[in-house]
């Protein structure tokens, strides 16, 4: 039977025995406007749409999930693969969609359909599994996840305004009315009134005014307003973390207030998570202690306590500052391993041959008294015997069996980046003062293996027990993910086989260790890999080269840890859901870096900004850190800060790239550009609400030389 295009009333035909079948066949695979069945029989726009029995068929088709109708207005046929998950949107555009336990579903940016980040999507998964991983694209946005929008005024527009939010990016404007007469630069909470109007735009109002962006002091505010993250606790938290009191006693538990422990942390540190101990005997053996403060003797499930740190999973820091996941009555009093008070702590006690194999280990509950609050600095200070203490021997006990554990880690073909770390100071203002670089000496590297290996045995302990727990997983990576950065290492002159093994990779990371491009060449090895995430399936860790391996060892600023302090002592409830708690600590984790991330970045921006304003003709040295096709990229270690610069603004010829080297080369000049370059950059503007900067390449500074004294 066919269907014939309606002409005044509807014909009385009969219904034919396959009509349903070929209604099937004739909206499968198409989509239409319809969001309910009238509309829908309306759209279709066919005789036999209004005979009596059509109806019926098509309710038929619905109950038996042949067709449906999706709130977003679509009609999507079953035989399509639809997913419903949580879509995780990255700042340039694009989106993840977690798909049950299998991997996340790649959604490109053009197909978006106007999702934002944490919004609950049905997507339609590609058949066609690239060697990347699946691959999707939005159809209905099922639910929202927030009503309002953190944004920034850009211009007056007639009576209303047009704001940027980071979160839709700025491709994406709002349109924002205001009772309040706003100005560019002014950053405000939104509520938004419609997500997609007639010329694809967000429609929002103005909800509350948060401040200026020429004002640092309000950097920290403005993002946990823009990331939602939950600041200050409730009453009832308050009074539950002080009815603890003030006093600590060992009651119970195995008392090391006598033992010699230390804790070894940042300047800036407040919240003590371990203390180590490490002692040796004549024939050699090491005995680590890694005391860990024992969050879960207060926090107990369901508490007000608990129900916050849930709330946030994780602390999120900033540059002077901290959201913390529990209050200061615990996170720096109580729980913290301050020098001189008892604490309560659990304790794993490990046994290292002198090859630095693990001969035994046991976990207990304790109660310990710090000997001395170390900063990095301070420790450092001590090895080097630039300073007096009386902890030299312990120092030096814990680099030696730091260099055993280091050794083996490298001998089971984990990579050791040893990268220093660039930290942005503020004043009390927040406003940028300095980058101060923080090596990763031999203070850091101690108080890493000591925790990566205390991490390890309460992973293999609780999974020889058959327990459930969260683990720390990091998903080796597809030979195919690698391509680009074996073609980024080759670039850079470092040499590796055909078909590169781990080991392969492992040698060229030390023959790297002293070159000025090992930054660059760390940086595109992890961008190659997958994120590390928390989940009960245990996956292992391809980074650390483990096969089992949690978090235990931070539980003041990790949710994570306190449910495996709690299966450590069988105090977790039964029925608690692991696998909803990993997934939202893994959420909540990317929400803080990002969070983070941006805040770090802006005041970095403001710290070249003060700069430009003292000399906009400065030329800054920088390195290339990757060419492609449209653009190179570069970093100006004075800011640490990332650039680009469009293949059309290079000079004054065509530059073609190279593939095969990953370059530019001038067709008139010769001229190349390849990673690890050093060049000479100016800075020509930074845009703070867009957190952009611009930069031109210029010749090398002129030096004059020093006149000759007569």
């Amino acid at each position: 039977m066919t269907f014939k295009k309606r002409r005044g009333a509807p014909q009385k035909s009969k219904v034919a025995s396959n009509l349903a079948r070929t209604l099937l066949q004739y909206v499968k695979g198409k989509r239409y406007k319809a969001s309910t069945l009238s509309e829908l029989i309306d759209e279709l726009d066919i005789a036999e749409a209004h005979h009596p029995i059509f109806k019926e068929i098509l309710n038929d088709l619905i109950d038996q999930g042949e067709l449906t109708l999706q709130r977003e207005k679509y009609t999507i046929p079953s035989s399509a693969t639809l997913v419903t998950g949580t879509i995780s949107v990255h700042q340039k555009g694009f989106g993840f969609v977690k798909c049950g336990e299998g991997p996340d579903v790649f959604i490109p940016k053009h197909v978006m359909m106007g999702a934002v980040d944490g919004d609950t999507v049905e997507i339609e998964v590609n058949p066609v599994i690239s060697a990347k991983g699946p691959e999707g694209q939005v159809i209905a946005i099922l639910k929202r996840s927030r009503t309002h929008l953190a944004c920034t005024v850009v211009r007056k527009v007639g009576s209303h305004y047009t704001a940027y939010s980071p979160l839709l990016g700025a491709d994406k404007p709002i349109t924002v009315t205001s009772k309040k007469a706003l100005k560019e630069g002014d950053r405000i909470i939104c509520k938004v009134i419609n997500w997609h109007n007639d010329a694809d735009l967000v429609e929002g109002e103005m909800d509350r005014h948060i401040g200026h962006i020429s004002d640092p002091s309000i950097d920290i505010k403005a993002a946990v307003e823009e990331f939602e993250l939950p600041d200050g606790f409730s009453r009832e938290c308050i009074e539950e973390a002080q009815s603890f009191g003030k006093k600590v006693t060992p009651k119970g538990r195995h008392d090391l207030s006598d033992w010699e422990c230390v804790t070894i942390d940042p300047d800036t540190a407040k919240d003590y998570d371990d203390a180590i101990s490490v002692n040796k005997d004549a024939a050699g053996h090491y005995f680590l202690g890694v005391h860990i403060a024992d969050v879960s003797h207060y926090v107990k499930a369901g508490s007000h306590l608990d129900k916050e740190a849930f709330l946030r999973c994780n602390s999120t820091y900033f540059p002077g500052t901290c959201v913390p996941m529990l209050p200061e009555e615990l996170s720096n009093e109580l729980c913290s391993l301050k020098a001189g008070v008892n604490r309560l702590t659990q304790s794993v006690f490990a046994e290292f041959n002198p090859a630095g194999d693990l001969v035994g280990y046991y976990i207990e509950r304790t109660c310990i008294k710090s000997r001395k609050r170390f900063t990095y600095k301070e420790a450092l200070a001590v090895l080097e015997k630039k300073k007096k203490s009386p902890h030299l021997p312990l120092l030096q006990r814990m680099v030696e069996l730091c260099y055993l554990l280091k050794k083996k880690r490298f001998e089971r073909g984990s990579i050791d980046f040893s990268m220093p770390d660039d930290v942005i100071k503020v004043d009390e203002k927040g406003v940028p003062i300095k980058i101060e670089r923080v090596e990763y000496d031999i203070t850091h590297q101690l108080i890493e293996e000591f925790a990566l290996k205390a991490n390890e045995i309460v992973a293999t302990h609780l999974a020889s027990q058959g327990k459930t727990l969260i683990y720390r997983v990091h998903e080796q990576p597809s030979p195919e993910s690698f391509q680009d950065f074996y073609a980024f290492a080759r670039s850079l002159g470092f040499h590796l086989p055909a078909n590169p093994s781990h080991l392969d990779i492992q040698k060229m990371f030390q023959e790297a260790k002293d070159s000025p491009l090992l930054p660059q060449l760390s940086v595109s090895f992890i961008r190659s890999m997958r994120l590390a995430c928390y989940t009960p399936e245990n996956l292992g860790h391809y980074g650390l080269a483990l096969d089992h391996y949690c978090h235990f060892t931070s539980p003041i600023r990790r949710y994570t840890d306190l449910i495996i302090q709690r299966l450590l002592f069988n105090e977790l409830p039964e029925g608690t859901d692991i696998n909803a708690i990993a997934k939202a600590c893994s959420e909540k984790e990317r929400i803080s870096f990002r969070a983070e991330s941006s805040v770090v970045l802006l005041k970095k921006l403001r710290l070249a900004g003060t700069h430009f304003t003292d000399d906009p003709t400065k030329i800054y040295p920088a390195i290339i850190t990757r060419v492609k096709p449209f653009a190179l990229f570069f970093e100006v270690a004075m800011f640490d800060l990332e650039g680009n610069i469009h293949v059309s603004k290079l000079g004054n010829d065509y530059f073609e790239f190279n593939a095969a080297k990953m370059c530019f080369r001038g067709s008139r000049t010769g001229k190349t550009f390849i990673a690890g370059q050093p060049i000479f950059v100016r800075l020509e503007n930074i845009n703070y609400i867009m957190q952009q900067s611009e930069w031109t390449i210029v010749s090398p500074p002129a030096t004059t030389p020093p006149k000759k004294k007569r």
